[in-house]
């Protein structure tokens, strides 16, 4: 009896380990870091996703995703020919923790990945904010890899493009954030 008991717990224990496992689509080193983190919090359709989408450039480092959690992308339908579009459309092209999207007023827009499509942003604080009505759940999953960032959202994004007024450039965020970076060393100082 005691030796069947050992026998489960060994190979329960061999099926979580492999489980985590990084399929062989990722290739680049700071998506295998991501890739390992988002696994280890649950968003395992996520980085299905990423190892079923041709290899794309603009997906493989400086970025951000917003990644739905399982239970969310079970309750969609995607073709295989369209998920480096919805990686593109739930991603930033810049890395950015939470801490910089905080500071990012509501009414601003942001860019995606994809080609026109924008996020516009709802700053309500730490616990309301939210991209194209999709709430952040989840804040700095990722953050092990020096190129790759993701935050966990309790929705997908729609297809649909927001309205392209109030449009402000990653660049314009970029500068902004940078300002109130140097701001605060001179407050130091």
């Amino acid at each position: 009896m005691a030796t069947n008991l050992r026998l489960l717990v060994l190979m329960a224990l061999l099926s979580l380990v492999s489980s985590v496992d990084i399929p062989p689509g990722i290739q680049n080193e700071d998506l295998v870091i991501a890739a390992s983190e988002m696994q280890r919090a649950n968003y395992f359709t996520f980085v299905l996703l990423l190892n079923m989408a041709k290899l794309d450039r603009r997906l493989q480092g400086n970025i951000t995703f917003l990644m739905p959690n399982d239970r969310m992308l079970s309750k969609i339908a995607l073709e295989p020919h369209a998920i480096s579009d919805f990686l593109l459309r739930h991603s930033i092209p810049s890395t950015m923790l939470f801490d910089y999207l905080h500071h990012i007023p509501t009414g601003s827009t942001i860019p995606s990945s994809k080609r026109d499509y924008m996020l516009k942003i709802s700053n309500n604080g730490r616990w309301s904010f939210f991209l194209n009505n999709v709430k952040l759940i989840s804040p700095n999953i990722c953050t092990a890899s020096s190129s790759v960032r993701c935050h966990g959202i309790d929705g997908v994004l729609s297809l649909a493009m927001p309205m392209r007024s109030s449009t402000i450039s990653i660049f314009s965020v970029t500068y902004m954030l940078l300002s109130l970076w140097i701001s605060s060393l001179c407050i130091v100082l």
